[in-house]
């Protein structure tokens, strides 16, 4: 396998209709069957350099080479062939234009036979450097047989590296335990943080005991269980349009809103290139591009290590940020399973999380978040709620009061409490504030009460005044 069958290529195709054809068709084309490798040194074509141009951008397919019966099949039906037009470089980047039959070099009114293309494209496909272009043709199937054998070979070694869509490993020597089961669209993680100190994480398309009618019972959900010394908090995640942003436990690349979804665990930033020179137990692909880290050293941007031939993954590098330092952090994967996960990591779910855990959307929104203000002189600040609050017992009301820390007569503020609801919660309600003595800095911290907001941190949702 070559290093560079991971470039895209273009074809110069005369023909559009081609193209709807072959996406029409596509499904019964592609086919299972042996590899013909002809000698690349008949006729000449070993001495030659070959440049492939695509044109057309066709997406990533993983598929076995196009059979014989593509071909053979067209001989049965006596389909006529088109006119081959091969351009080819030499060494020197000097080129030459020809057209070939099976004996020799023909006009550009004559035909090429179909073997006799099979071995220029099987060539080229060895090469990876072929520049070819269809001229003529009266019937469009051969030619369709000829765009899937280029497609075929130039994209199955292109198909990106891929964690396996149901697996179970850890990727920290087993302090942290991730169980993925991409088909169903849910995940688990268990993350030991110390002996008496764990996180579960669980993230689901359809979470169970999800109240009926409740947006948790429409979107994926995200639920996060701390135990700590016996005790247990939880909060959890919707990700539709309310969503808080916040990612969680899961990979951020999954989403964090009503895009999400449970894809690939790792996320390649970089296209990724299959190298020839990993071990004989080892697949070995690395990104196209380096980076450097903080020490001076340059790594590939990412690089990820499977199993021979299979997708198990082994080991994975990337090169990232950290804090204000840019370092390379290495993972090696303990792979337990690639089967379907096991119902029991996801039979701990607590029955009446949707009433004992935090909804993690719920906070208060200000605009500015901050203000500076002196002395005799008033600012005006907008609130609001980012997502809507819950009904309690057919009461969705929301009353949310003020008070100062550190100083607490140095401000007046108006309305002394606002209220919300699921009608009103993102219209923006002014709060007006005026300062009428000296101060340092102070925090007009926040009090809730009502729409599930009972089990909100509201105080840390603090407004500075400096």
């Amino acid at each position: 396998m070559n290093e560079d069958k991971l470039k895209y290529s273009t074809i110069k195709v005369e023909f559009l209709i081609v193209v709807l054809v072959l996406v029409k068709n596509e499904s019964n084309l592609f086919t299972s069957t042996a590899n013909i490798m002809p000698d690349c040194r008949e006729g000449g074509l070993g001495s030659w350099r070959f440049d492939v141009h695509i044109q057309s951008s066709i997406r990533t397919r993983q598929s076995s080479m196009m059979s014989d019966e593509c071909w053979l099949i067209s001989t049965a039906n006596d389909w006529k062939t088109p006119t081959l037009k091969v351009i080819q470089t030499d060494e020197n980047s000097q080129s030459r234009t020809d057209q070939r039959d099976d004996q020799s070099i023909v006009t550009e009114n004559e035909q090429m036979k179909p073997s006799l293309i099979v071995r220029i494209l099987q060539c080229a496909n060895q090469s990876q450097q072929l520049s070819i272009v269809f001229l003529s043709t009266k019937e469009m199937k051969i030619f369709v047989c000829f765009l899937i054998f280029i497609f075929a070979q130039q994209f199955v070694n292109s198909v990106q590296p891929y964690f396996p869509k149901q697996v179970i490993f850890s990727p920290d020597n087993n302090q942290t335990i991730i169980a993925i089961d991409g088909i169903n669209q849910r995940a688990y993680l268990k993350l030991n943080v110390s002996s008496d100190d764990t996180d579960i994480a669980y993230v689901m398309q359809h979470i169970p005991y999800a109240k009926s009618g409740s947006a948790q019972a429409k979107h994926y959900v995200q639920l996060i269980l701390n135990k700590h010394k016996g005790n247990t908090q939880c909060s959890y995640l919707t990700y539709w349009e309310y969503s808080s942003n916040a990612f969680g436990l899961f990979p951020s690349h999954w989403g964090n809103d009503s895009s999400y979804r449970i894809t690939n665990y790792l996320n390649f930033n970089y296209r990724m290139i299959y190298s020839t020179n990993a071990s004989t137990n080892e697949d070995y692909w690395y990104s196209n591009e380096t980076c450097r880290v903080d020490t001076g050293e340059v790594y590939r941007c990412q690089d990820i290590y499977f199993r021979k031939n299979t997708n198990i993954p082994i080991r994975y590098s990337e090169v990232v940020q950290v804090d204000s330092e840019t370092i390379r952090r290495v993972q090696n994967y303990t792979i337990y399973s690639i089967e379907r996960p096991s119902d029991a990591y996801f039979k701990s779910i607590p029955k009446n999380w949707s009433d004992i855990c935090r909804d993690g959307d719920l906070g208060i929104s200000y605009n500015p978040d901050h203000i500076k203000l002196k002395l005799n002189k008033t600012a005006k600040v907008e609130v609001w709620l980012p997502a809507p609050p819950h009904a309690t017992q057919s009461n969705d009301t929301v009353v949310i009061y003020w008070e100062a820390l550190v100083c607490t007569h140095c401000f007046r503020w108006t309305p002394t409490q606002l209220i919300f609801n699921s009608t009103n919660f993102n219209k923006r309600q002014l709060l007006t504030i005026t300062r009428v003595e000296d101060s340092e800095e102070i925090l007009l911290i926040p009090f809730c009460s009502g729409g599930g907001y009972d089990k909100v941190p509201c105080y840390a949702m603090y407004l500075p005044i400096y």
